[in-house]
């Protein structure tokens, strides 16, 4: 006989082995002394389980491990959904537009390329000014912050920290009750 599988082992131990394969077996362990290590080793692992105490398993568990093995089905974002939808509508309109006004396909596609990349090109050139004036708007503000921040530098040297504490906790105060008071003000503008 060649040497044991890990079932045949099991099945030895749990006594669900036939009685000639028992036997079987059993000559092969009194000549074999690696299966016969491989016996002992799995005789003291089922003993060792057998000793755990029971868990209680929760009754979501299958579903849980399931759900993190395998995820639900992503669907696609409705966004998507629609960009294609339009996408295709508009591929439609192009052709039944080419095949109602006589032109050819090749000149429709031809105009709507020009017109395309004259939007584009309008496009960028919006967003490169936009990009300069955010960008002019900044060191405007810069500039104009400065002198306020130098004040605030200055005065902070001269007043000692635990005035600062005050004049902080005042203003803090003073805001909160100021937009309190808005909020009030709102809310009974909102009941008329």
């Amino acid at each position: 006989m060649s040497c044991l599988k890990i079932v045949e082992i099991y099945a030895y131990l749990d006594g669900e082995s036939p009685a000639d394969q028992r036997e079987k077996i059993e000559r092969h362990l009194s000549a074999c002394p690696k299966c016969r290590e491989a016996v002992e080793e799995r005789k003291l692992l089922t003993e060792a389980a057998s000793s755990l105490p029971s868990l209680d398993i929760p009754t979501d568990f299958t579903g849980r491990v399931m759900a993190k093995i395998a995820p639900a089905k992503r669907h696609l974002p409705v966004w998507l959904i629609a960009f294609a939808a339009g996408l295709s509508s508009l591929a439609l309109l192009l052709i039944i537009v080419a095949i109602s006004g006589g032109k050819y396909l090749l000149s429709l596609l031809t105009t709507l390329n020009h017109s395309m990349w004259e939007y584009a090109k309008n496009v960028a050139v919006f967003i490169a000014k936009l990009v300069t004036i955010l960008s002019l708007a900044g060191k405007v503000l810069s500039l104009l912050t400065q002198p306020f921040y130098k004040g605030l530098t200055l005065l902070t040297t001269l007043i000692s920290p635990g005035v600062q504490i005050f004049i902080i906790t005042l203003t803090l105060v003073l805001f909160i009750t100021f937009f309190y008071v808005l909020r009030k003000k709102f809310m009974m503008g909102e009941k008329i």
